[in-house]
């Protein structure tokens, strides 16, 4: 699935709103010392947490993920935040809430049910580690936190 993004200079900086298993976050000196210094499209094909597109904010960029789960994640975050905000707000960090969330069947919820369920899953589950089963069954435990940031309003 493929996301076309253009620029809009009105908007302020953006940082993933994902912890995402081989995130770039940390490399990010190494590979932006390594980004040419002009480009006319951005182009990444495993967006994952986006943490190398949301660094060089480029002006025009085609994003695309083979994970659905993710891909509806960033186009309903950009159409429908404060839907997606408001659902997260009834939200409650419990194991089982979570084992709750993570039972739903993923393909019976509306769009915005879909993304804050995406982001509660990972921000309340271990290592924020996506893994599915074999009939592709969202399958990482619990993570135990205290205080996860699921309802992170600035970020969204």
């Amino acid at each position: 699935m493929t996301l076309h993004i253009i620029k809009d200079n009105n908007q302020k900086r953006v940082t993933p709103i994902l912890k995402w298993a081989g995130g770039k976050t940390q490399l990010l000196p190494e590979l932006n010392s390594r980004m040419p210094l002009h480009y006319n499209n951005y182009i990444e094909p495993f967006f994952g947490g986006g943490a190398l597109f949301f660094a060089n904010n480029p002006d025009s960029a085609i994003l695309a993920d083979i994970n659905p789960e993710l891909v509806n994640l960033y186009t309903t975050v950009a159409k429908e935040p404060h839907q997606i905000i408001n659902k997260l707000k009834t939200y409650q960090n419990s194991e089982e809430f979570f084992y709750e969330m993570r039972a739903k069947d993923y393909n019976s919820l509306s769009n915005i049910e879909k993304a804050a369920r995406t982001l509660f899953i990972n921000k309340t589950c271990f290592n924020g580690l996506y893994r599915v089963n074999k009939k592709g069954g969202f399958n990482t435990p619990y993570g135990r936190y205290k205080n996860p940031n699921f309802v992170n309003e600035d970020g969204i």
